[in-house]
C-alpha cells in the first residue's frame, strides 16, 4: 500500500523547514558580525528590550521555551554581560532578569541585522502585501491551536 503523506502538501512540514531556514540564517548572520547570539538568545533579549525587567517565568511564557532552555538561555546572556539576574525581594525563589547597559549600547545594531539583513533576505521573493497576508495566515494557524489547545485543557461545566 502506498504512504499518503506528501510533505510538500503539509503546512506543519513546511512551516517546520521554513522555521529550520530562518534559524539557520538568522545564526549564521550574527556569527558573521561576530556575535555570539542565536535564536534562542535573541528571543529572551528581544522580550528583555521590549519589557525591561522580565520575571523567568514569564519568559517561559513569552518564549515558548521550556525552563531547561530558558535558563540556559539566560545563563549565555549574563555571560555576555547582556542581561542581568537577580533575586526577586518578595520571593527569593523568582528570578527577575533585566537589561543590561552593554545590551543597550548594542540594541540598535542587534535589532539592525534582525529587521535589515534576516528579514531581508528572508522575504526578498514577497511583496509588501505577501508579506502581510503571511504573517495573518501565521496568526491565524497559531491562534487557532492556541485556541484548540484551551480548550482541551478547561474543565467542561456539568
Amino acid at each position: 500500500m502506498p504512504f499518503l503523506y506528501d510533505k510538500e502538501d503539509s503546512i506543519g512540514f513546511l512551516l517546520h523547514r521554513t522555521s529550520r531556514s530562518l534559524v539557520q540564517l538568522f545564526n549564521e548572520r550574527f556569527a558573521a558580525h561576530g556575535i555570539d547570539l542565536r535564536t534562542e538568545h535573541w528571543a529572551v533579549l528581544y522580550h528583555v528590550f521590549e519589557k525591561g525587567d522580565v520575571q523567568q517565568q514569564e519568559l517561559m511564557s513569552l518564549t515558548c521555551t521550556d525552563k531547561t532552555a530558558l535558563t540556559r538561555a539566560i545563563d549565555h546572556l549574563v555571560e555576555q554581560g547582556l542581561v542581568q539576574r537577580r533575586e526577586m525581594e518578595s520571593d527569593r525563589r523568582k528570578q527577575m532578569i533585566s537589561i543590561s547597559p552593554l545590551a543597550l549600547q548594542h540594541k540598535d545594531h542587534f535589532t539592525g541585522i534582525v529587521m535589515n539583513e534576516i528579514r531581508t533576505e528572508a522575504c526578498r521573493a514577497l511583496s509588501q502585501e505577501e508579506q502581510m497576508q503571511l504573517k495573518q495566515l501565521l496568526n491565524k494557524i497559531y491562534f487557532s491551536i492556541q485556541s484548540a489547545q484551551a480548550q482541551k485543557t478547561t474543565p467542561s461545566n456539568p
